[in-house]
């Protein structure tokens, strides 16, 4: 029994929704969850089926089932340098602290390495202390906070 990474298969799509819709509710309440959810994950159902048909998608498995995945892509930047970005990266809550985001962590670095990449993003939400240290502990810092005010409620 073990945790690994591999790229995402068609067969792979069904189950990898299922991720982010649960994963995406336990986001309610969330500082910033309210945005983020209607901007950086908006159609992310979408955008597993279309990442996984151009090979930007991984899935991170137990004994070869799938418990998350990630979505990746790359931008050239204005100097020609490419930035790697890591759209979403996701794990059912209960199988959290197994390994399988640093196999899929460690799977994507080593694909956004290899495509030539000078350095990679990625987001968590502010007051996310575990999902920061996770990408903290690949060396990830942050570059840049994005402020919002909420007009209508306040709340975000």
């Amino acid at each position: 029994m073990t945790e690994s990474a591999r790229l995402a298969r068609a067969a792979d799509v069904p189950v990898m929704r299922s991720i982010a819709a649960t994963v995406e509710a336990t986001l309610e309440g969330a500082r910033g969850a309210v945005v983020f959810l209607g901007r950086e994950a908006a159609d992310e159902a979408w955008r597993i089926g279309v990442a996984v048909d151009e090979g930007r998608a991984v899935v991170g498995t137990y004994d070869d089932a799938p418990f998350g995945y990630a979505v990746f892509t790359t931008e050239e930047l204005n100097d020609q340098t490419l930035l790697g970005r890591i759209e979403s990266l996701a794990v059912l809550p209960d199988a959290r602290g197994a390994g399988i985001g640093e196999a899929m962590m460690n799977l994507v670095i080593a694909i956004l390495r290899d495509a030539g990449c000078a350095s990679i993003d990625a987001h968590a939400l502010p007051g996310d202390r575990e999902t920061k240290n996770f990408f903290e502990s690949f060396g990830l810092k942050a570059r840049l906070l994005v402020v919002n005010l909420a007009l209508d409620s306040g709340d975000d």
